[in-house]
């Protein structure tokens, strides 16, 4: 008797064993059998916290409906994560679905479908704070994943946006620069004058010898009261002695209005670089719209300009005068 029950005992002892052992082979828990796969978002490597929100999951003898706000109402209280525009959203999971797709929220309502493509989802160009939901089916069910991002251009400096050789004068071929030394670029798609892309920011005048090293520069932005400028292209900077000094003056211009520019002049010495006086007005006027345009020589000392006058609804003329100090504005004509 002592033997049977002592073989028993082991016999129990074995089950219990075996028991524990093929509860510890099992992948998920009972628990876990009944959520839908986590999820990993990532943006150039970096991390994105998420929000489930609601889902349906079936396991193996259970069915769950899990109800939840919407994706709007889970992160608007959220820091959003910061990415530059343009970026891509990489999307991936421990169980892959079989279909992924996204919408962008505005507010509580629903908006556009997005379509997800191998994983990735295009992030906007255009500045701002954006709240989305990622969906994913399964055959097992289906879920919700609510993120928010803000779009933020990048800051930049040192971009140079126009480049010149000086071919006359006292400066001739040293080199002249325009660069962005503190800014951003921006991207607009609401049709109007700023659509498309733009450098935005702060601007310097420098001039460089023939091994480039720094020989003057000046701040861009104080000549125009200390504004943030802003430039849609790259270009050209044009030459021409304006005032029959021998030197090589330029302008440089800023969008004002849908048929003008506003400009400044500037002159290069063997000294450095400086700003031309305007006396009359504060700035030249001018409808060429390009950012460093040719303006049209009466003489050696007098230049012209022309420009559509809304208010006037005619084309006017204005003429400034070299008096050895300044531009002077002489009396106007119109056309």
């Amino acid at each position: 008797m002592r033997g049977i029950k002592k073989w028993a005992g082991l016999f129990v002892i074995a089950d219990l064993l075996l028991m524990a052992l093929l509860t510890g082979c099992t992948p998920r828990s009972s628990a876990a059998e009944l959520e839908p796969p986590a999820i990993k978002l990532s943006v150039d490597g970096a991390s994105l916290l998420y929000k489930r929100g609601g889902y349906e999951w079936k396991g193996k003898n259970k069915s769950v409906i899990a109800d939840a706000p919407s994706p709007y109402q889970l992160v608007k209280d959220d820091v959003p994560f910061t990415v530059k525009p343009s970026s891509k959203l990489n999307i991936d999971f421990e169980d892959s679905p079989e279909v992924i797709w996204a919408s962008l929220w505005e507010g509580d309502a629903e908006g556009k479908t997005l379509e997800v493509q191998d994983h990735t989802l295009s992030l906007p160009k255009v500045e701002g704070i954006y709240m989305y939901a990622i969906h994913a089916k399964w055959e097992k069910g289906n879920a919700v994943y609510a993120i928010k991002i803000q779009v933020k251009p990048e800051q930049l400096e040192d971009v140079v946006l126009a480049e010149a050789t000086i071919g006359e004068g006292t400066s001739k071929g040293r080199k002249l620069l325009l660069r962005m030394t503190d800014g951003v670029y921006r991207e607009e798609q609401e049709p109007g004058p700023y659509e498309g892309g733009r450098w935005e920011g702060k601007f310097q005048l420098d001039v460089l010898d023939e091994q480039t090293k720094l020989v003057a520069g000046l701040d861009l932005n104080k000549g125009f009261q200390e504004e943030l400028l802003s430039f849609h292209d790259k270009f050209d900077i044009t030459f021409a002695d304006y005032n029959g000094d021998g030197n090589p003056d330029f302008s440089i211009g800023q969008y004002a209005s849908s048929n003008l520019y506003t400009y400044l002049l500037f002159t290069v010495t063997k000294d450095g670089i400086s700003q031309l006086p305007i006396k009359g007005v504060p700035d030249l006027f001018s409808s060429q719209r390009t950012y460093s345009p040719l303006f049209t020589k009466v003489n050696d000392t007098t230049i012209k300009t022309s420009f559509y006058d809304n208010s006037k609804g005619q084309d006017v003329e204005q003429s400034f005068s070299w008096t050895g100090e300044a531009f002077e504005l002489l009396e106007p004509s119109n056309k």
